[in-house]
């Protein structure tokens, strides 16, 4: 499997991105904006794939900016009502219509069938939000709603203006695929048109991205490089999406036969839509108790001994001892665990836990104390991201030839946990 690349861009120095009018800045920003990765098609993505399009069209960490949208979601629902719209405007990788265009253009394609359940479960759950009122409802304000779609614009420009030409191969929608039964051809052409012309300037090159570990959705993966096994010698490339002899055409197989299977999933989607919306009210309900009865709630809350755990915590702590048990919890926080000036004279265990949070440890390649290997035990890991196989089993040589092992235990829940060595 392939992965994506986050804030990493391979480009060649041009002039700069030309400055226009508000107006043509505003349209390109709309040209340009992400696309999502959904669960479905990125195994690095989390539920929806919001984030993870945020991330990958700007070149920003992808935890960036999930905790932009949590963090966001406790100040009157802001990053709740955002990702809802996100959620409607924009469309998955491959696929040329947003679930907000499925839904009003009345799409009966049922390769669209997902983003259709998507548009009618999200605005369901807005609606229940607005009607009975909640924790992410109460107290709107006209105010308050300017304000908020003021904000959220300044901060879709600031990211705009570190980025302002899509990586290449990121917004591409082929005719051949993106056309549906029912939609003229003419039409898939202009939208192909749009976004190519959205993705580069020429002053300023489109980066690159890795994009290996992301499917195509169902149904728009893109035109067969390799003749089929009827033309074997490649004389008839215009007629390479028919189907093999005695295969069933994938838009006849979808009417038959993929109806059913389309209606369960958007079932699913919708049922998550609703599941996720009321877990963010009781997580915000519990925050918001929380700040009320732990005023003091925030920084380190407790270093005792061999044990250290804090809540929005951050930078880096360096560790001087490691004795034969160490245990670190955070939430929501970003620390960084430097291990390079510790002697290990014996066996050790660290138990590191982290919710919602990015933590990372560093190690040094060499010691002055005995050599020890450390060894990553990985088994609790719920939707996060924890390099184990890359760092596991890795030497830091030392003097003798004693060989202690410092074992690191990671729970990590919605988290990113990083490992480094160095010199």
């Amino acid at each position: 499997m392939r992965t994506m690349s986050y804030g990493t861009q391979s480009t060649t120095p041009g002039t700069g991105n030309p400055r226009g009018t508000f107006e043509s800045t505003v349209r390109r920003m709309w040209e340009t904006r992400p696309v999502r990765f959904p669960r479905s098609q990125s195994t690095r993505s989390w539920f929806f794939g919001v984030c993870e399009g945020i991330a990958v069209r700007y070149q920003v960490s992808p935890l960036l900016v999930r905790l932009v949208f949590v963090l966001t979601a406790f100040l009157g629902g802001v990053g709740l009502w955002v990702y809802g719209i996100a959620l409607l405007v924009l469309r998955r990788y491959t696929v040329p219509k947003t679930p907000l265009d499925v839904l009003i253009r009345g799409e009966r394609d049922p390769r669209y069938g997902e983003d259709r359940s998507l548009a009618i479960g999200t605005l369901i759950v807005g609606a229940v939000f607005l009607v009975f009122g909640g924790i992410f409802s109460g107290g709107i304000t006209l105010t308050g709603l300017v304000v908020s779609a003021a904000l959220t614009g300044v901060a879709w420009w600031l990211l705009y203006e570190r980025q302002p030409v899509a990586p290449a191969g990121l917004l591409d929608r082929d005719d051949h695929r993106s056309s549906s039964p029912t939609a003229p051809a003419a039409s898939s052409t202009a939208s192909y048109d749009a976004s190519a012309d959205a993705t580069a300037t020429p002053d300023e090159p489109s980066p690159t991205i890795n994009l290996d570990g992301v499917a195509a959705a169902p149904g728009f993966e893109p035109p067969r490089t390799q003749p089929p096994s009827w033309d074997p010698l490649g004389t008839a490339p215009f007629a390479w999406d028919l189907p093999d002899p005695g295969e069933p055409d994938p838009a006849e197989a979808g009417h038959s036969s993929g109806e059913p299977k389309k209606k369960r999933r958007g079932l699913k989607a919708l049922v998550v839509a609703a599941v996720l919306a009321v877990i963010l009210a009781l997580v915000a309900g519990a925050i918001a108790l929380g700040a009320v009865l732990f005023p003091r709630w925030g920084g380190i809350t407790s270093v005792d001994g061999s044990s250290t755990s804090g809540t929005f915590t951050g930078g880096t702590e360096n560790v001087r001892t490691l004795d034969d048990y160490r245990d670190y919890s955070y939430t929501m926080s970003s620390p960084t665990l430097d291990f390079t000036g510790v002697a290990v004279n014996q066996d050790s265990e660290i138990d590191l836990t982290t919710t919602m949070g990015s933590v990372g440890m560093i190690f040094p390649e060499t010691t002055d104390g005995p050599s020890y290997r450390v060894r990553l035990n990985c088994e609790s890991l719920t939707m996060s991201d924890v390099d184990c196989d890359t760092f596991d089993n890795t030497l830091v040589k030392g003097r003798g030839d004693t060989e202690h092992t410092v074992t690191v235990n990671v729970t990590a829940t919605m988290s990113e946990v990083r490992f480094d060595q160095i010199s």
